[in-house]
């Protein structure tokens, strides 16, 4: 088991958030982080942007494509393969929805199951 490092900002930005998916959401933030986390340091760089902007993750609407905040390939299959390939759940990691996975995987080339 790969042991994880998070910094104090990490941790506050983890408890100044009201999380308004429950425990599901903390769940995915958490998996997210730690496939994006390269050496094991759990940053609040790593945090989607919802937990910095509250208003925004209260609203219950489908996410609005960021292209800025795309995985790269590794990453995405990283996502993937965590989530034995199942996109809805990566969607949900990534707080994207399902349609802006399959355009990634269609960019990178990326196979239903590798």
């Amino acid at each position: 088991m790969e042991r994880y490092s998070p910094t104090d900002d990490f941790l506050a930005r983890l408890i100044d958030y009201s999380w308004p998916g429950n425990v599901r959401e903390l769940r995915n933030v958490l998996e997210r982080v730690m496939v994006l986390s390269k050496d094991g340091i759990l940053s609040s760089d790593l945090l989607p942007v919802e937990i910095f902007n509250p208003t925004k993750a209260d609203v219950e609407s489908e996410v609005e494509e960021r292209p800025e905040h795309a995985p790269s390939r590794e990453e995405l299959i990283g996502f993937l393969r965590q989530a034995d390939y199942n996109v809805s759940k990566v969607a949900r990691i990534l707080h994207y929805n399902r349609r802006t996975v399959h355009r990634w995987m269609k960019k990178y080339g990326i196979a239903e199951r590798q």
